[in-house]
């Protein structure tokens, strides 16, 4: 500050205090003011009055320049209307007075007072003012480049400033990329000309982007700026590819598609596409498919190219969307032709579609359709069986449509099985001896078998081959000599499968009856299928006699008359007769016969009850009671008998007793040294005399040789004796039973076998 500025500065200050002494005027401002050329100069002020209630519409108010007189320029008033670029900012109701001058000059450096009076009262002048400095105004920056803006390659920058007043402290700034990196650099002063250098390196990134200089001065608060948009040159880079179609967000067959390739480069780049190793001319980068086809799927390139290089896109899938097509049917597991029961077989259908297509499965089988589900188009048959055969195909369907393949058949090849076989034309009816019958054989294979017919032979269950025709056995004339067990086998290269056996029964009427007679026994035998009901015809006083259930009969006479007797046999097929044999009497003979072996049998059962007797009195021994009564037979250390289930076993009850080492024991204990014998329990032996007789009436074809007494007469040759009951004692006694006794006398016992001793 000069000094003519410090003493006006201090005289200024003298006359403000002494209006403020006086309590009642008084202009209060700041100064001084200094700004650069073109700012805006702000005097900030505010006034005092002795008055009450004034309006601002009774007050006039101006700014007058140096010395602040009645004849000074006037800056501002508030009764003009054009004030030349000034602005009254302040309000006269609360007492401001502030002023702004816009865009100063040089020529506004001056000092400048406010004045102002009260309408029909006095007025103010508020000295010595505002001080006002207008500094000179650098110039706008300048951005040089030394060289051109390549990708990668380093330059220089250069800003450049005039005009700068060297009593102001003026800097140059760098802002770098839009504000995004500030960076200062030192600035040189010549000549009232400011410079500033950056060493810059360019990116591809900085391309378009803007580089920004600035003159700044701190104090004045003052910030002049230049920007420049970075060009810089280098390669493709960031290939880009759209794909735009009709469907937008599908492509389907038919539709329009086009493929547009885009890249950041300087120079703009040329693009070329590629699908493989074909390359496509393209216009402006962008590939037009007018009706795009599912053989334009692929997958596509773009390159970009420029003078400083070129750039590959990454690839781009065109998948075109469309209905299944070329539906065919492939077979795993085998060929076709050799298909076998048990094998893994899987049917794949495959189909070209874009969405891939969903596969069902039909089968077609005698006019029926069959639906299967399957997994990935895939028919699986872990293990085939003939029921499988037939004729497969598939549909692939999606969204767009479906296409069905063509029939594939499938046979599968197994053993023969399910073999049956029947009678042509005779189903249920029976056979008769004469007839002439068809045996159809069938079953159920692939290939077809062969089938053959076979008789089981009766005694040594061997076959034996019969002559057929295609599974067919013609039986001409049929006899009885043809029924029996007939089988058919089915075969064919993987195996045979033979029929349950089939019994044959060929019905014939009754023939060659046979009349045979023994003593007073007469059989009557026939053959007939079905069995023939025999009748019985006899003179004197024998009534007749039926047998309906097999066609041999016996009939056995009791009466000692003489007579004659014949037979007859008869099923619904026929009948026929037998000769008529005769008998004589034989009463005197059996009379005789009776007499002599009662006799004999009581003579045998005396002389054994005095052989026991002396046995008895020869050891000296007592006769003892038993407690209880025992009726089985007690054997110690007897030599081992072979036990055998043959039913012509006849004293298999048999037990056996020697010398001290065998005892029987009844009521009464015995004993002697050399005494061998046997005891044999016959109960209930009425009955079974009964039964026997009985049973020889029922007898059955194959027993016909049985006679009624044959089971009685085993044991004619032994004397019976019946118990008695006070001597068994009370604990043996049954009302119901009686029980019979018979002993043996056996020599040289010892040594023998169990069965020599039943012989």
């Amino acid at each position: 500050m000069s000094i003519s500025q410090c003493i006006l500065a201090l005289v200024t200050m003298c006359l403000v205090q002494s209006t403020v002494d006086q309590g009642t005027w008084n202009v209060n401002v700041k100064s001084p003011v200094q700004v650069l050329q073109g700012m805006t100069a702000t005097f900030n002020c505010s006034f005092e009055h002795p008055y009450q209630g004034i309006r601002s519409s009774n007050i006039a108010a101006m700014w007058l320049k140096y010395p602040c007189e009645n004849t000074s320029p006037i800056l501002y008033s508030n009764d003009r209307p054009n004030n030349d670029g000034v602005t009254f900012i302040g309000n006269l109701e609360t007492k401001n007075c502030s002023l702004q001058i816009n865009d100063v000059r040089i020529n506004h450096t001056e000092t400048y007072c406010f004045r102002f009076e009260i309408k029909d009262k006095d007025q103010w002048t508020g000295r010595p003012g505002v001080t006002l400095t207008v500094k000179a105004r650098p110039s706008k920056p300048i951005i040089s480049l030394s060289s051109e803006l390549v990708d990668g390659v380093k330059t220089k920058l250069t800003c450049t400033s005039s005009e700068i007043d060297e009593q102001v402290n003026f800097i140059l700034v760098w802002h770098y990329l839009n504000g995004e990196f500030l960076k200062k650099h030192r600035s040189t002063l010549e000549n009232r000309k400011l410079n500033s250098n950056l060493d810059f390196t360019p990116s591809f990134r900085d391309h378009n982007k803007s580089i920004k200089c600035s003159v700044v001065s701190r104090v004045y608060s003052f910030e002049d700026e230049t920007v420049k948009i970075l060009k810089v040159k280098y390669a493709p880079k960031n290939i880009t590819i759209q794909v735009n179609s009709r469907s937008r967000q599908e492509i389907k067959e038919y539709d329009w598609v086009s493929l547009t390739c885009a890249s950041n480069s300087n120079p703009e780049a040329t693009y070329t596409w590629t699908k493989r190793e074909k390359s496509f001319n393209t216009k402006n980068g962008t590939l037009v498919f007018e009706s795009i086809s599912p053989s334009d799927s692929g997958i596509y390139h773009c390159t970009a190219k420029n003078y400083l290089g070129n750039q590959s896109s990454e690839a781009v899938e065109i998948r075109v969307q469309y209905a299944p097509k070329n539906v065919r049917i492939q077979l795993g597991g085998g060929s076709q032709l050799e298909i076998m029961e048990g094998d893994k077989v899987s049917l794949t259908c495959v189909s070209n579609s874009n969405p891939i297509a969903t596969h069902t499965w039909y089968k077609r089988d005698e006019r029926k359709i069959e639906t299967f589900n399957s997994k990935n188009g895939t028919l699986l048959f872990q293990n085939i069986s003939p029921s499988a055969s037939g004729f497969y195909s598939c549909m692939a369907t999606n969204y767009l449509g479906n296409q069905s393949s063509e029939a594939v058949e499938i046979r599968v090849q197994y053993a023969p099985k399910n073999i049956t076989t029947h009678m042509e034309g005779k189903s249920k009816m029976e056979i008769k001896e004469g007839d002439d019958i068809s045996f159809v054989c069938t079953s159920q294979s692939y290939p077809d078998a062969n089938h053959s017919w076979y008789k089981k032979k009766e005694d040594d269950d061997q076959i034996m081959a019969l002559n057929s025709t295609k599974g067919t056995l013609l039986l001409h004339n049929i006899s009885r000599r043809d029924s029996g067990l007939y089988i058919c086998t089915a075969s064919n290269y993987l195996g045979n499968k033979t029929s349950e056996d089939w019994q044959i029964t060929v019905y014939f009427k009754p023939s060659q009856i046979n009349l045979t007679q023994d003593g007073m026994s007469f059989h009557c035998i026939t053959e007939a299928n079905p069995p023939a009901m025999i009748s019985w015809n006899s003179t004197g006083t024998v009534t007749e006699v039926h047998n309906d259930t097999w066609t041999i009969s016996t009939l056995i006479f009791q009466t000692m008359a003489s007579g004659c007797v014949s037979c007859q046999a008869q099923n619904r097929f026929g009948f026929i007769n037998s000769e008529e044999q005769c008998f004589k009497s034989t009463q005197g003979a059996l009379v005789l016969i009776v007499i002599v072996g009662s006799f004999a049998a009581i003579l045998l059962l005396l002389g054994i009850f005095l052989w026991i007797q002396k046995k008895y009195m020869i050891r000296g021994k007592k006769m003892e009671d038993d407690s209880q009564c025992v009726i089985h037979t007690e054997m110690q250390n007897l030599p081992e008998i072979n036990q055998t289930n043959n039913s012509d076993v006849v004293y298999e009850n048999l037990l056996t007793s020697e010398h001290d080492e065998r005892k029987l024991t009844f009521s009464k204990k015995h004993s002697g040294n050399a005494l061998v014998y046997a005891s044999l329990r016959f109960p209930y032996v009425n009955k079974i005399k009964k039964a026997a007789r009985s049973n020889s009436i029922q007898a059955k074809p194959r027993d016909a040789q049985v006679t009624a007494s044959a089971d009685v007469a085993l044991y004619d040759n032994i004397p019976l004796f019946k118990t008695i009951n006070t001597e068994l004692g009370a604990a043996c006694h049954d009302p119901e039973e009686t029980t019979h006794y018979a002993c043996i006398n056996v020599d040289n016992l010892k040594g023998q076998t169990a069965s020599k001793i039943k012989q």
